[in-house]
């Protein structure tokens, strides 16, 4: 009898740790299926379609229904308060005739007793140029129509949308863009507010070199390597042995040099 009393509490006490074990394995934070690593995923639309934000929750296996919830610019959404907003729950979040002021970062959180996980992704909504008869775009800065730069600028045509790509930028070019698409029964425009900020002004900071050995008759590489705000001027220079007169002469190949 005593011995099938120990038997009994051995096999109660085994039982009992494997339940304990396999309920902390079983627990974990939600499972977000399109998520990889915490890269932030972009995604484009055109104005006036309708777009999907996946993020489908893993919910098998799971001991209770995790809390989910979306966020747009670190803001709580609450999609029953907006008319073309459409959630499906664990699922997407769907946004009907997609506007320009829907551009942003959207962020879906999934949250249980275990854990938390959240999924985010950037929202470009790009101006529909579609018309009939085919629209005309122009675009102003300041109010004046924008015609030339001195550094130049390009304009990108696709079937359904139009973009203006500025290089170089300088403070001068900050200001207020605007995009007016019209045909002869109407017209649409959207300003842009652009910011440019003068760099700052620093002494560049050479980074740290190794000394070279090679024996006589090979080549040498000397590799010279600076951080700068700006375009630097490198400048060689090399110096001699000392001469019976205690000077030292160096000679220099003075030469702008392309990071």
């Amino acid at each position: 009898m005593i011995l099938s009393a120990l038997l009994f509490k051995a096999i109660l006490v085994a039982f009992l740790g494997f339940l304990d074990n396999w309920q902390a394995d079983a627990c974990s934070a939600p499972n977000i299926r399109e998520k990889e690593v915490n890269e932030i995923k972009v995604i484009e639309v055109t104005s006036g379609k309708d777009v999907k934000l996946t993020c489908q929750i893993r919910t098998a296996g799971q001991t209770s229904k995790p809390r989910y919830y979306w966020l747009k610019d670190n803001q709580t959404l609450s999609p029953s308060s907006h008319h073309r907003l459409r959630l499906k729950l664990y699922r997407y979040l769907k946004i009907k005739r997609a506007k320009k002021e829907d551009t942003g970062f959207y962020t879906c959180v999934a949250v249980n007793d275990c854990g938390k996980n959240h999924f985010t992704m950037h929202l470009f909504v790009r101006i529909s140029v579609e018309g009939n008869p085919r629209p005309t775009v122009k675009w102003y800065k300041d109010g004046n129509l924008f015609k030339e730069r001195k550094s130049g600028y390009r304009l990108y045509w696709s079937r359904w949308a139009t973009m203006l790509i500025l290089k170089g930028l300088v403070p001068s070019d900050a200001g207020s863009y605007m995009c007016n698409v019209s045909n002869s029964y109407g017209w649409i425009n959207h300003t842009y507010k652009l910011n440019v900020h003068e760099r700052t002004r620093a002494e560049p900071v050479v980074l740290p070199m190794e000394n070279v050995t090679v024996y006589r008759g090979e080549n040498a590489s000397l590799t010279c390597k600076a951080s700068s705000d700006s375009m630097p001027h490198f400048q060689w220079l090399r110096w001699f042995p000392l001469r019976s007169n205690g000077s030292a002469n160096s000679s220099a190949d003075d030469s702008q040099t392309n990071m």
